[in-house]
């Protein structure tokens, strides 16, 4: 087994360092990084995985995420806010 395609959420595993799978995920790539296995994606993964999103707006330790689609982060932790809700916010707490 030599040419390997990973999905969306095993890229997403390896950049937010996700447990449990990071160690797993992390070998995987190493096999990749020492020409082992060669490793495949698609180039739509990233685009279309909305959880990398959330991760990152983790990891800079963000107060919101603004989007036009918010169900796209039905599960988020952090407060999720569509445009003009928060502008709406932003002038109410700058009128207080």
């Amino acid at each position: 087994m030599r040419r390997v395609f990973v999905d969306a959420n095993i890229v997403i595993d390896l950049l937010c360092e996700r447990h449990p799978w990071f160690p797993q995920v992390l070998r995987i790539f190493s096999m990749g990084d020492l020409k082992q296995i060669d490793l495949y994606c698609s180039s739509l993964s990233l685009g279309t995985a909305d959880a990398l999103q959330h991760c990152s707006a983790q990891t800079v330790d963000a107060d919101c995420i603004v989007t036009r689609n918010k169900k796209d982060f039905s599960a988020s932790e952090i407060p999720v806010y569509d445009i003009d809700e928060f502008l709406d916010l932003m002038q109410f707490e700058n009128n207080k």
